[in-house]
């Protein structure tokens, strides 16, 4: 209360309010404030401030100037009987209806009465939160939720993650219904199907990265939910399918030496070249790359350079002896202008400028794979596993948060292994000693025979 109104403020002390709406615990009160460019001292703004549950909420102007002393706190109107205290008590009444509307259908929806779904409901002009609320707008806020975290387990890429997922869901909107954005009210839970349709046969995604962004929409509806701007979540009987054990694209030996050798004319592909190179001999992700420093740098206990890093993605330890292949790269960038004013140890690219980059040295090389940024993740992987390195050092150097994800993803990679070993094991038995009780020529032993 400003000091302006304490007169009037003492005159009404022991008013005792009642509920807007009975049983609702939802109180109003009317304040006036100083604003900075007021005129006439005697005349202020008059706002409103509602009380839930005991908790104050954001107050919102009248937009309405009075002079305090001829303003009753009991009855909520002005005392004076001139054309303009007759005015804004018409426009109060009018105001004070309007909340009791919001509220009472608000508790008669069963939805939770709260300061955001009231002042939403009022300035939107809607029966209930949802009614006036698009999927867009739902997903913005969640988005701005999420951009606080930033830097407090959370990763800048992230954010741009969902922004892009934003994006393809307008797309979608404006395939589907021509228009940009839906009212949630009007999402019905055939969406799911149509995305999924959409997703695959116009962009061209594959299954796993439709079920993934699914995945993120299904949040989205799960956070408006809980935000009482729906009652029940569209997606929720969605069943989302992931594709297991799908082929690996990562580069051979043979390929990893054409990239080495190749000349590049141009000096962009070299820097990408060099990058991605890079990625093959360390297993690092790209945003663990493109941020990659010395201080991610520190001697192991065998005496040489290790990579010592947190993942941004999972935050997880990655524990990485550096290659000769991979310090000769670095060892190339430590005097690289660009490098030295980004403060960092390689040459800094985009995504999609990596990605664009990659195919095209690909073709040039002549390199019949779809390359991106990733399959570098999955070269050094497959070398390791390849090599012969047990699964357990594997997951640790990629950081993976648990074994049983480096085995999923490289499931084939462990039968080929497995194979190897029996035959190995075979070898180190002897080919045909064989000690059974069965018969010599028995079936069991002509197809180890056989097999040997």
């Amino acid at each position: 209360m400003t000091t302006d109104n304490k007169s009037n403020t003492k005159s009404n002390a022991k008013v005792k309010f009642r509920e807007l709406v009975p049983g609702t615990k939802t109180y109003m009160l009317f304040k006036f404030r100083r604003q900075q460019k007021t005129v006439h001292r005697t005349e202020l703004m008059l706002y409103i401030r509602l009380t839930i549950n005991g908790q104050r909420g954001g107050e919102r102007s009248t937009y309405i100037r009075g002079n305090p002393e001829t303003f009753c706190l009991a009855t909520k109107r002005f005392t004076g009987s001139d054309p303009e205290s007759l005015a804004a008590n018409k426009r109060l009444e009018e105001i004070e209806n309007r909340l009791k509307e919001i509220i009472g259908n608000l508790k008669q929806a069963g939805l939770s009465i709260t300061h955001d779904a009231v002042w939403r409901c009022y300035e939107t002009g809607a029966k209930t939160p949802q009614e006036g609320m698009t999927v867009t707008e739902v997903f913005n806020e969640l988005i701005e939720k999420q951009r606080r975290q930033v830097g407090f387990g959370l990763a800048i890429s992230t954010i741009q993650v969902l922004e892009t997922r934003r994006n393809n869901l307008i797309r979608f909107f404006q395939h589907q219904y021509q228009k940009d954005d839906l009212l949630l009210m009007e999402v019905k839970p055939v969406i799911g199907y149509d995305i999924q349709v959409y997703f695959k046969s116009v962009l061209h995604f594959s299954q796993n990265y439709t079920s993934k962004v699914l995945q993120t929409y299904k949040q989205v509806f799960r956070y408006a939910v809980k935000s009482d701007y729906l009652r029940r979540n569209p997606l929720d009987d969605l069943r989302l399918r992931f594709e297991k054990n799908q082929d690996i694209i990562y580069l051979g030996e043979y390929e990893i030496k054409k990239l080495e050798n190749y000349l590049f004319e141009s000096e962009a592909l070299t820097r990408t070249r060099d990058f991605y190179l890079f990625c093959c001999y360390t297993g690092l992700a790209y945003t663990d790359a493109r941020h990659f420093t010395e201080k991610d740098i520190t001697t192991g206990s065998d005496g040489k350079p290790w990579i010592k890093i947190c993942r941004q993605k999972t935050d997880s330890l990655c524990l990485v002896p550096l290659l000769p292949e991979a310090l000769r790269i670095l060892e190339k960038y430590r005097h690289d202008r660009d490098c030295i004013k980004n403060d960092r140890l390689l040459p800094k690219f985009s995504n999609q400028i990596l990605n664009r980059n990659l195919k095209q040295m690909a073709a040039m090389a002549g390199i019949d794979k779809p390359l991106h940024c990733h399959s570098g993740r999955k070269t050094f992987a497959m070398r390791m596993l390849n090599a012969g390195v047990p699964i357990e050092s594997v997951s640790r150097m990629l950081g993976h948060s648990s074994i049983k994800q480096t085995q999923g993803t490289y499931a084939h990679v462990l039968d080929h292994k497995i194979a190897e070993d029996m035959d190995a094991y075979l070898k180190k038995r002897g080919r045909t000693t064989v000690q059974s009780d069965a018969p010599a020529n028995g079936p069991f032993v002509s197809i180890v025979r056989n097999l040997a």
